[in-house]
């Protein structure tokens, strides 16, 4: 608070001064429960390792066609943009039955974090 904020409140005593949106929503992000933390820290691992790898990518999709579901794929969420989160887990929700179907069928560790009831 020594730069650039720090001289506008010594001319201006009324003003004052916010984070930015993204800065704000990290910290929010920080006081957030820790089972509710993890929670969404799985959940972008599930979605991350099905969007990341372009292998894992194609076979959602044909799988996502052939089931007929709503989506053809789920949303990339990148660590920065916390606001894309809620996004994220609605077409993760929306689709969590093919993803299920995915993660069993691959045998991937993840496939368990999504079937359990906490």
């Amino acid at each position: 608070m020594s730069g650039a904020i720090a001289k506008i409140r010594g001319k201006a005593k009324g003003c004052s001064s916010v984070h930015c949106i993204l800065h704000q929503h990290a910290l929010a992000m920080k006081k957030l429960p820790p089972l509710k933390r993890e929670i969404l820290s799985e959940t972008i691992k599930i979605i991350n390792l099905i969007k990341s790898r372009l292998k894992n990518n194609r076979l959602f999709k044909i799988l996502c066609d052939d089931m007929d579901s709503l989506h053809a794929s789920l949303l990339l969420h990148p660590e920065i943009r916390w606001l894309s989160r809620g996004k994220s887990l609605i077409r993760l929700f929306e689709l969590r039955n093919e993803v299920g179907i995915f993660l069993t069928d691959n045998d991937f560790a993840l496939g368990e974090k999504l079937c359990d009831e906490r």
